[in-house]
């Protein structure tokens, strides 16, 4: 059965009207696998988890129209992981919690009650589904400048995700406008971003969002953008809520695919987000078991294109894990504790994950006049999911000067996403050094260490009789030859995700060029490969940082160890 959307009033963009939500929301549990949980329609014929256990169901097959052809999996472990959970009966410390997947490709044993399971997340799904009415002012105060049209979808959006019940605890919004054209765009260097503040506000001081009345002061905010990225942020043990659940697949979704709907995959928009969504949220990371998370590639057959990619660093984290609050999707979190430091102390490092998305319309020939070109509005938008705080987002004129970027006529949105990645691999390597820096300075020897107002302390450092110092010293080098393996994973999903790209559009005898010519192909290669040696060369810094205070550590190690036999 195929479930359809209406079209948006605005032609580049979802909005959250009741027919929408409720489309996505009847996908959505399709996932399960289970027809008895569905409002009157069967499984559809091509299902939104694309990868199947050892009972194949479905006659799948490489997505037509798609020019990134991609195999679908047929591992024995699937991908699909992560944890949805929802309250019931507003009770917290009462919950369901079940993995959003095909719950039917478990054993026959387990498939009996997880279906049970299933059946009964559907009716709390049902009823904790955000709906689309706006109803009061905003539960969270506004930041930034006030709008300048309502008419825009981004203010409707913006000012319905507002009067939405988000994560208790806290989570983060941001909305940032682009401007130029479709050759490239940028962020004005003083530009102010709008957004939510992380914390609900007292019923007492919830405002309406505001709308400029005077139109000229505020033009360059909204007016005439070319693109936008919503961002955004949540708590250590981040539930993402279901609002934002559904603003993410609203902005991700194809807004006009129903208009002229594909014979086969006519959901891939989807099956691409929910793909990402679970390698940003799973605990497993992302190149574990038999399919990886952290990148895809895909096309609809005009001209749509969509880009993801997650990386990950660890940080140092001192507070105990928080208790999973609110209704939504978990964001698990591996982490990695050792005792060194202090010899009564462990020290815990958690992983922290950033999920860059973008669908972005380039020129595609479609008779006389290339699809984009009809489009009015942004034809570039952008979801960025990041633990902690806000991911920086840098793509001002200065920074596309520097950056050397080459011009692609009419492709701003795939240099955009290239953009976004180098602003993205930059704060990997400054999140990595941050976690070394903190290590280094577990080790570090300070005056009052040396300057025998402690002389047992001296005197432990000098020569280790217990061996406990020894021990640190051989427990931190490997802790940072874990850390190696880690850095390896994002310069590795780079290449890959380019020598996907270049199969595809090699730029030279190319035989796909409806959406790129040879020359640009061409151009955009270089940009990837200026990308990659970016990234190369902060690996390659990390890396040699991780080589040298390794075998520090472990020659120390070695000559406590000479010392306290001889």
């Amino acid at each position: 059965m195929s479930f359809t959307f209406g079209v948006a009033v605005h032609p580049s963009q979802l909005l959250p009207t009741e027919r929408n939500l409720s489309g996505l929301l009847e996908k959505l549990l399709t996932v399960f696998g289970d027809e008895s949980i569905l409002d009157g329609g069967g499984l559809p014929s091509q299902p939104l988890q694309r990868e199947i256990g050892d009972v194949p169901r479905y006659a799948l097959r490489p997505m037509v129209g798609n020019d990134f052809h991609v195999q679908t999996s047929f591992g024995s472990s699937p991908s699909w992981k992560a944890v949805m959970q929802l309250d019931r009966d507003d009770e917290k410390s009462d919950k369901i919690c079940l993995p959003l997947c095909d719950v039917t490709l478990q054993s026959e044993s387990e498939a009996t009650a997880t279906i049970k399971l299933a059946q009964q997340m559907a009716k709390l799904l049902r009823y904790a589904w955000p709906d689309a009415n706006v109803v009061g002012p905003s539960k969270r105060r506004q930041l930034g400048p006030p709008f300048v049209d309502p008419a825009l979808p981004d203010y409707q959006l913006f000012q319905w995700l507002a009067s939405k019940d988000l994560n208790p605890v806290s989570e983060g919004i941001m909305l940032i406008h682009f401007y130029g054209s479709k050759d490239w765009f940028y962020r004005p260097l003083r530009q102010v971003a709008r957004g939510l503040a992380v914390k609900p506000s007292p019923e007492t001081d919830r405002t309406d969002i505001t709308v400029h009345t005077d139109s000229g002061a505020e033009e360059v905010i909204t007016d005439g953008s070319v693109a936008q990225i919503w961002s955004f942020t949540g708590p250590d043990s981040w539930v993402i809520s279901l609002p934002v659940v559904a603003t993410i697949l609203l902005l991700m979704t194809h807004p006009t695919k129903e208009v002229n709907p594909l014979p086969d995959n006519p959901d891939r928009d989807l099956s691409w987000t929910l793909d990402s969504l679970h390698g940003f949220c799973r605990k497993e990371g992302l190149e574990d078991g038999d399919r990886h998370l952290s990148w895809s590639l895909g096309t609809f057959a005009d001209c749509w294109m969509y880009f993801n990619f997650i990386f990950f660093y660890f940080t140092p984290h001192d507070v105990d894990a928080d208790e999973w609050i609110g209704s939504g999707i978990r964001c698990d979190r591996r982490s990695i504790t050792v005792r060194i430091g202090d010899p009564e102390r462990k020290e815990t490092f958690r992983e922290q994950r950033v999920w860059l998305s973008m669908r972005t319309a380039t020129p595609y020939e479609s008779g006389q006049q290339a699809d984009a070109d009809k489009l009015k509005g942004p034809d570039t938008v952008g979801v960025v999911l990041a633990d902690a705080f806000h991911h920086r987002i840098g793509m001002t004129k200065k920074e596309w000067l520097v950056r050397d970027m080459e011009p692609a006529k009419g492709h701003g949105g795939v240099k955009g996403f290239q953009m976004l990645l180098w602003g993205g691999v930059e704060d990997w390597s400054r999140g990595w050094n941050a976690c070394l820096d903190y290590v280094d300075r577990l080790h570090q020897v300070q005056v009052s260490d040396i300057d025998n107002s402690d002389p047992y302390r001296l005197h432990y450092l000098m020569f280790d009789l217990r061996g406990g110092l020894a021990k640190e010293y051989f427990v931190t080098a490997n802790l940072l030859k874990m850390f190696r393996q880690h850095i390896d994973v994002l310069p590795r999903s780079l290449k890959q995700m380019r020598s996907k790209w270049e199969m595809t559009y090699p730029g030279v005898d190319s035989d796909l060029l409806q959406r790129f010519d040879n020359h640009t192909q061409l151009a955009l290669l270089r940009n990837w490969s200026r990308l990659i040696e970016h990234a190369d060369a902060l690996h390659g810094k990390l890396a040699d940082r991780i080589e040298k205070r390794s075998g520090e550590l472990l020659s120390l190690r070695n000559n406590l160890m000479i010392a306290r036999d001889k």
